[in-house]
């Protein structure tokens, strides 16, 4: 049996079934967009063992677990760890690190218009990073949004890895807390 070319109604339909499916294929080719997964990255750098060992997290919480990290990640005194993405802009959001600090060590600084919510997207706020930790797993978990009401435009995981503090960390932990800056700890 021979295949005969096809012409007039048959192959514009062919036409039209072809051009939905690869509209369709591209479609779901969907980048994660720059400034989410600069945000993403940054969540990354902070997880990183060079950041843990400068930072409180492990003096507070000695057995720390992922949902500890994110609980003292938004406490004051895990806040005040965060970088600044631009000290001009936001002078208020900075933190015990500098931006040169972040990156001398392979860091990221995390986008300014992107908000940074623990455990469920926040209504309020169009683009945003959830972090959630996962015990069982021993995961924190970055989930990426473009709008709090859709799926995550990227999720990603890191194991929350155990580290040595730092000279001074644990000192200057406790100093904190005795002068009552909330870490997160229930």
């Amino acid at each position: 049996m021979r295949v005969q070319p096809t012409s007039g109604e048959g192959a514009r339909c062919v036409r039209i079934v072809a051009l939905t499916l690869v509209a369709i294929a591209l479609a779901g080719c969907h980048s994660t967009p720059p400034d989410l997964a600069a945000a993403v990255g940054a969540v990354g750098s902070m997880l990183s063992p060079q950041a843990l060992e400068r930072s409180a997290f492990y003096a507070v919480y000695p057995e720390g677990t992922p949902s500890d990290f994110v609980a003292f990640l938004f406490s004051p005194l895990g806040k005040a760890e965060w970088v600044p993405d631009d000290p001009t802009v936001a002078p208020g959001r900075g933190g015990l690190v500098s931006p040169a600090d972040v990156l001398a060590v392979g860091g990221k600084l995390p986008p300014g218009v992107v908000g940074l919510v623990p455990e469920e997207p926040e209504p309020h706020i169009l683009r945003q990073v959830v972090l959630r930790g996962d015990d069982e797993r021993g995961v924190v978990i970055a989930a990426a949004y473009e709008q709090p009401w859709s799926v995550a435009v990227v999720v990603h995981e890191w194991a929350l890895p155990r580290v040595t503090l730092a000279p001074g960390i644990a000192e200057m932990a406790r100093e904190n807390l005795e002068n009552g800056v909330d870490a997160g700890a229930d």
